[in-house]
């Protein structure tokens, strides 16, 4: 009796390990990128920032463009799938210095919506939000990306 209870306890162990071990993990989750990931966590601040200039909240608009700035710095350092897919090396040199250039410009683009903000210009920070999602899908159109914000 006490060997059948040492395995049964041995078995269950094993099991919970298993699924503790599992719980969360991003291969079971997703088959995204680290690129595409990040881009996905852009999307959802984009949206909390346009939520809080429909609701003319400054204050939200600003805390949402300090993480869109945040996310979009951490996206900078992964590769897009065209680049990683790339063979030749010079090809894909450029084709890497080409996305960081486009990030950078991002970047500017959100510095300059927060500069606005801080004025209290909902107008052109809206303007500002324009630009951001036409630089946007110039670039996916660019790297071969069929999601837009």
């Amino acid at each position: 009796m006490k060997s059948r209870s040492t395995i049964l306890v041995g078995i269950l162990l094993c099991l919970s390990l298993f699924v503790v071990g599992n719980l969360g993990s991003p291969a079971l989750a997703t088959d995204e990128t680290p690129l595409e990931d990040a881009m996905s966590g852009i999307k959802s601040k984009l949206r909390k920032v346009k939520r809080a200039l429909r609701a003319e909240d400054v204050t939200a608009a600003l805390e949402g463009m300090q993480a869109l700035e945040e996310a979009a710095l951490a996206a900078k350092k992964f590769e897009p799938k065209m680049v990683m897919e790339e063979k030749d090396e010079a090809k894909k040199a450029a084709l890497m210095k080409d996305f960081r250039l486009r990030v950078i410009a991002l970047i500017g683009e959100m510095l300059k919506i927060e500069k606005v903000l801080l004025a209290g210009d909902i107008g052109a920070a809206n303007a500002g939000v324009a630009t951001l999602q036409k630089m946007n899908k110039s670039g996916h159109e660019r790297f071969g990306v069929d999601e837009d914000w």
